[in-house]
C-alpha cells in the first residue's frame, strides 16, 4: 500500500514539474509592440528627424525679397509733380464779383485785382474762363486785369489770341494791348494780330500795330499786306526742326560784386528767325542763331531752363546743368 502511494506521489510530482516548466516558455514569447510593427514596404514612414518640413505660402523667407528691380536712380528720377497752391479766398471772391456783380461791384473788384499786381496771379485760370462770359463788360474787365499782370499771365496767351476776334471792339482794344505787353513772348499771336488789323477802325489799328512792333521789333505801320508778306517770308525760310545745343560749359565768366557774371553762347538750329529765347524769366528777340546769354550766378552748380521759339511756330525747351569753374 505504501509503495502505491509513493508511486502516485512521484507521478504527481512529475506532472507538477512539467506544468511549471511550460508556463515560463509561454511567457518568454514577447507580445508584439504597436511601435515595433513593421509598415508595408511600399509606404515607408520617415523618421521625425528625416521628415521634410511642410512648406507654407504664408511663411516668410529668410532673405527679404527686393522691393523692385526697376526703381529709378535719383539721377534719372522725374521731378515730382508740381503742387498747385489753392486760390486764396479773397481772390476767389473778387473774381466771382467780377463775373456776377453789377457795374459798380465789377469795377471795384477789377481795381482791387489790378492793385494786387503779381499777387493776383492765382486768379489767372478763373480769368481765362471768364473771358468767354456772355457779357461784354465782364470780358472787358477781365481783359483789363489780365493786361495788368503782363508776362505773369503767359498761360492766358491762347485765350487772349482768341479774344482778338471778340465782337466788342473795346474788348479787342484791351486784348491787343495785353498781347503787346508780353513783347517777344507773344510771337505766336502775330498771325491773329495781322488778321485783326484788316478792316479794323483807326483806333484799334493803332493799338494792334503797337502790339506788333513790341512783339516783333519790326514796323510796317498800318499796312496788313506788308505785315503778312513779312510773316510769310519767315515761314518760307524755315530750316527744319527747331533745336539748340544744350550748354555744357560756360563760355566766359568773371567775378562781380561777390557773384559771378557768366556768359553762355546758345547755338540755334532749324526753325526760322527771328527767335524768342527765354532764359528762365528773361526773354530776348533775335534774328541771330548764336545768342549770348549773360547773367549773374553763384554757388557751384548752375541750373537753368532755356526755351526757344521760332517765327514758324516751333518751340523747344531744355534744362542744363553746369558745374561752376570757380569751384574746381
Amino acid at each position: 500500500m505504501d509503495r502505491r502511494v509513493i508511486v502516485i506521489g512521484l507521478a504527481m510530482a512529475l506532472v507538477l514539474a512539467a506544468s511549471c516548466t511550460a508556463e515560463p516558455a509561454q511567457k518568454a514569447v514577447p507580445t508584439p509592440s504597436p511601435t515595433a510593427t513593421p509598415m508595408p514596404s511600399d509606404t515607408p514612414v520617415p523618421s521625425p528627424t528625416d521628415a521634410p518640413e511642410p512648406t507654407s505660402t504664408l511663411r516668410p523667407t529668410a532673405t527679404p525679397r527686393p522691393t523692385s528691380t526697376t526703381t529709378p536712380t535719383p539721377t534719372v528720377a522725374p521731378p515730382p509733380a508740381a503742387t498747385v497752391p489753392p486760390v486764396p479766398d479773397e481772390i476767389t471772391r473778387l473774381v466771382q464779383t467780377l463775373v456776377e456783380g453789377d457795374d459798380q461791384a465789377r469795377s471795384a473788384a477789377a481795381d482791387q485785382l489790378i492793385a494786387m499786381g503779381p499777387d493776383a496771379a492765382p486768379a489767372i485760370p478763373m480769368l481765362i474762363q471768364a473771358l468767354g462770359n456772355q457779357d461784354a463788360q465782364t470780358r472787358q474787365a477781365v481783359a483789363q486785369v489780365l493786361t495788368s499782370l503782363g508776362p505773369e499771365a503767359e498761360m492766358a496767351l491762347p485765350a487772349l489770341m482768341q479774344a482778338l476776334a471778340d465782337p466788342n471792339v473795346d474788348v479787342q482794344q484791351i486784348v491787343a494791348g495785353a498781347l503787346g505787353a508780353f513783347g517777344p513772348q507773344a510771337m505766336q499771336a502775330v498771325p491773329e494780330l495781322i488778321q485783326a488789323l484788316q478792316g479794323a477802325d483807326p483806333q484799334l489799328q493803332a493799338t494792334l500795330v503797337e502790339a506788333l512792333r513790341a512783339i516783333t521789333g519790326e514796323d510796317f505801320e498800318m499796312d496788313p499786306a506788308l505785315w503778312q508778306a513779312w510773316w510769310d517770308s519767315l515761314q518760307a525760310g524755315s530750316e527744319g526742326p527747331l533745336d539748340f545745343l544744350v550748354p555744357s560749359m560756360l563760355d566766359d565768366w568773371q567775378k562781380l560784386n561777390g557773384n559771378y557774371e557768366v556768359t553762355i553762347i546758345l547755338h540755334v538750329t532749324g526753325g526760322a528767325g527771328p527767335f524768342v529765347v527765354h532764359h528762365d524769366t528773361d526773354s530776348v528777340l533775335t534774328a541771330d542763331r548764336q545768342v549770348a546769354l549773360v547773367f549773374l550766378a553763384s554757388g557751384c552748380t548752375i541750373v537753368h531752363t532755356i526755351k526757344v521759339e521760332s517765327s514758324d511756330g516751333q518751340s523747344v525747351s531744355h534744362d542744363y546743368y553746369i558745374n561752376a569753374p570757380w569751384c574746381n
